[in-house]
């Protein structure tokens, strides 16, 4: 620290920035006097001091169709049409799914990616390198030589006109400057301890954010600590964190499995009624969580994964069902619900795994709880689960934290939609 240091106000820098509702509404760092939002919370139009817009056109679920840049007496529209990206009305370029075509030419262009899905190399058909990036850890582009696309970190596309650079993650644009969100995130109440506009737990280093995907932790009984991190991590010794590390996804969304908890202790008994609970929630939760695991061209690119414990097991079953149906109702791959994983879950020989499913158990012999016939829950397999782990050790319990060591056991790495089929991003 210096003391009576000189000090030169021409290197003072005042930070203004105003938000509405949570959304970025003006930006003077970068000229932005003003930023207006369509009925989605999407942006609609982007204003510059010097008068300069930028103007986006979306389809009613929100995907992106059409960018319209108007700086200075030049004017540029950007259409998306699919796989298709036309530019002032002529096809540019055929997007793929290691690459793009020219349509121009008709050339072939490829990416070579790292392990965050960030687009380093672009190289031809002939594999003559065309475009080499460099990326600090929360995706500024430091070092790009032959700048030639504009689809980088994330593999998405960066908006660099008018010294804007945003990327458009489809939900929300994200200034890899500051490492956040320019809107909080629309499940920002399903998982309270992580700020809403804070990029992938701001851990961009172990973790990626495609699109703000989920884990699904349903919690058991508890004194008032459910629906919530506190429950997991706090005073489960850290399991939520362990599990989202061990499947490379940190977004989490928390639901209180018990009905209330400790409070409503007759109806939490009834296996049936916790699963009926949970069929009405999770006709709720659906159209939302599809969302969240879309991208800025409607297309499914991630897998749902639901964690339990104890009673959130049974009411699990039947959010799942309504996951399931919402599925079928709009033609989407079952596949998508990756697996259930249930953790000493309470009442198991009153339980069914919902068919074409993978289901996971993990029991402790020496459970006390689950394991306790004069509480109606004698020990048991839940039918039609894929595969049952059961722990020996004399210590470990019915606590969430006493199926630490088991987190590994559970599927890893991070998986993406192809074909409807689940392909594991390596």
């Amino acid at each position: 620290m210096f003391n009576n240091a000189p000090f030169n106000k021409n290197f003072f820098t005042v930070w203004l920035t105003t938000y509405d509702n949570g959304n970025l509404a003006q930006d003077l760092n970068k000229g932005i006097e003003d930023i207006q939002y369509n009925c989605l919370n999407l942006p609609r139009l982007i204003k510059f001091k010097d008068q300069s817009t930028i103007t986006y056109t979306y389809a009613a679920d929100g995907t992106k169709l059409r960018v319209e840049h108007k700086i200075g007496n030049s004017t540029t529209r950007t259409t998306y049409c699919s796989n298709v990206i036309y530019e002032d009305g002529t096809a540019k370029c055929l997007l793929t799914e290691e690459g793009y075509v020219s349509l121009d030419g008709r050339e072939y262009h490829y990416y070579l990616k790292d392990h965050q899905g960030n687009n380093r190399v672009l190289v031809n058909k002939n594999g003559g390198v065309e475009e080499i990036n460099h990326y600090y850890p929360f995706g500024g582009v430091f070092a790009s030589e032959e700048n030639v696309q504009p689809y980088k970190y994330n593999g998405k596309e960066l908006d660099t006109k008018k010294g804007l650079n945003w990327y458009d993650y489809g939900a929300r644009r994200y200034d890899a400057a500051l490492g956040r969100w320019h809107k909080i995130d629309p499940m920002t109440e399903k998982y309270y301890s992580v700020s809403p506009y804070a990029y992938c737990s701001s851990n961009p280093v172990n973790a990626i954010d495609y699109q703000g995907k989920l884990v699904i932790f349903i919690n058991g009984m508890h004194w008032g600590d459910g629906k919530s991190n506190r429950y997991w991590d706090k005073n489960g010794g850290g399991f939520a964190t362990a599990v989202m590390k061990h499947l490379n996804d940190y977004n989490a969304m928390y639901i209180d499995g018990s009905i209330g908890g400790v409070g409503q202790l007759p109806y939490n008994l009834d296996a049936n009624l916790r699963r009926t609970f949970g069929r009405n929630q999770g006709f709720l939760d659906a159209p939302v969580i599809l969302r969240k695991i879309k991208n800025s061209k409607g297309e499914l690119i991630e897998t749902i994964k639901i964690i339990t414990h104890s009673m959130g097991a049974a009411y699990a079953k039947g959010y799942i069902e309504a996951l399931k149906q919402f599925l079928i109702d709009n033609n989407l791959p079952l596949s998508l619900i990756e697996f259930e994983a249930d953790f000493a879950p309470f009442q198991p020989t009153e339980q069914e795994a919902v068919k074409g499913i993978k289901t996971f158990q993990f029991t402790n012999m020496n459970d006390d709880i689950a394991n306790n016939k004069w509480l109606k829950s004698p020990f048991g397999i839940i039918q039609g689960v894929e595969k049952v782990t059961i722990g020996i050790e004399e210590n470990k319990k019915h606590t969430i934290k006493d199926f630490y060591n088991m987190v590994f056991k559970l599927p890893e790495g991070k998986y993406e939609v192809i074909d409807g089929k689940i392909v594991p991003i390596n």
